[in-house]
């Protein structure tokens, strides 16, 4: 487990540092240079803002020139970030920074932060500066709502089934029901939609501010009022709609409360092994192994993950079959199903890692491992350093 300790101690480290949003996010550096409001995150708003053609094409530019602006504050951000690592020095296997340059980037980071809210705000108010007064009242706090429910994609309540994080009204979006299925279900997604936003307003104003035992037992308990509704309106929207449209609402959301789940298969290990086959000493013999590696990897990461979440499945149909109340407990008092599964899998897929860091560094030279990892030749050290390049540019 030692190996993902490690990553999870740096990683929340750096998510602290870099993702003030919300006392608990679950953010990466992708996903904080991005805008607040992506592409689909504005289609969404304005295809339903029922806009005329000149409203739509001044909409366009609004979010065109937003996109540029927020794309500059980014190119002077990430340099910051680029400045502070050529300070970084060497000194016996160790990474010395300077406290200059740590202050320098701590204030762009801050700097940065500080901007991209304000962006989002301004052009919230443009966009709505383009309505009239009657689509504005009909349709501008559906804007609104929308955007408080983008808190959803950062909030991590570290369970095992993060139940809180999918939004069951962008889910059914892509899906364009027929008009008589769409109507069958549009009673469930507008009490949804109020549930959860009484929810995310409890939360908005504690975007950023200090973690005390008041703002955390707050935000804690929002988070799991979220889990609740949304386990429960995705019960009603699976008995309400056609088959078809329910599964994949069904596989949509599931992904998203097992996010955990999805990228187990995708780690640094794998970047290692394809580094160390492209290494010009490498030999055909070496190469033999390490593609028997890269199959043993595969083939048992697959099956963990196959086993874990069929486990969580039916962990997480005993929660939903727990009263609300039940269900509530469960979450707070730590046991939930759930918990030991991703406790005993995560061991297992942690072992797993360990074993095979080992396996690799034994099947090169300590001047392939010098030339694959440098400056130390470890692939601990370069794993811990490769994961805070997550959250680097």
């Amino acid at each position: 487990m030692m190996l993902r300790s490690l990553f999870h101690s740096i990683s929340l480290a750096l998510v602290l540092w870099i993702a003030t949003a919300s006392p608990a996010s679950a953010q990466t550096f992708r996903d904080t240079i991005a805008p607040a409001l992506r592409r689909d995150d504005y289609e969404f708003i304005v295809g339903r803002l029922e806009l005329t053609e000149p409203q739509r094409a001044a909409a366009n530019r609004l979010y065109d020139g937003y996109v540029a602006e927020h794309e500059r504050n980014v190119k002077v951000f990430k340099q910051a970030w680029k400045d502070h690592e050529k300070s970084v020095k060497w000194v016996e296997g160790e990474r010395i920074t300077d406290p200059a340059a740590d202050e320098a980037l701590t204030t762009s980071i801050k700097r940065y932060h500080d901007q991209k809210p304000g962006l989002q705000k301004s052009f919230l108010k443009d966009l709505r500066e383009l309505l009239n007064t009657s689509q504005g009242d009909a349709h501008w706090p559906r804007a609104e709502r929308f955007v408080r429910r983008q808190l959803m994609n950062e909030v991590s309540f570290r369970g095992a089934v993060e139940w809180q994080r999918p939004d069951l009204l962008r889910g059914l979006h892509p899906l364009a029901l027929p008009a008589d299925a769409q109507a069958k279900v549009q009673p469930i997604l507008d009490e949804y939609e109020l549930l959860i936003d009484k929810q995310l307003v409890r939360m908005e104003p504690l975007r950023g501010k200090p973690e005390d035992e008041a703002t955390t037992n707050t935000w804690t308990q929002a988070v799991i009022e979220l889990r609740a509704i949304n386990r429960r309106t995705l019960r009603l929207l699976m008995q309400e709609l056609p088959p078809d449209h329910a599964e994949t609402l069904n596989r949509w959301a599931r992904k998203l409360a097992y996010w955990h789940m999805q990228g187990w298969d995708r780690t640094i290990i794998h970047e290692a092994t394809d580094g160390a086959k492209k290494l010009a000493s490498i030999s055909p013999e070496q190469l033999a192994r390490i593609d028997a590696l890269v199959l043993e990897m595969g083939k048992r990461t697959a099956e963990v993950r196959r086993l874990a979440e069929a486990e969580l499945d039916e962990a997480d149909a005993k929660m939903m079959a727990m009263s609300d109340r039940d269900a509530k407990l469960a979450a707070t008092n730590g046991t939930h199903p759930g918990f030991e599964v991703d406790r005993h899998r995560g061991q297992e897929f942690s072992d797993l890692y360990e074993a095979w860091m080992a396996q690799l560094e034994a099947m090169l030279t300590p001047d392939q491992r010098k030339e694959l990892w440098p400056p130390t030749g470890s692939f601990r050290q370069w794993a811990i350093d490769r994961s805070r390049k997550v959250f680097e540019p």
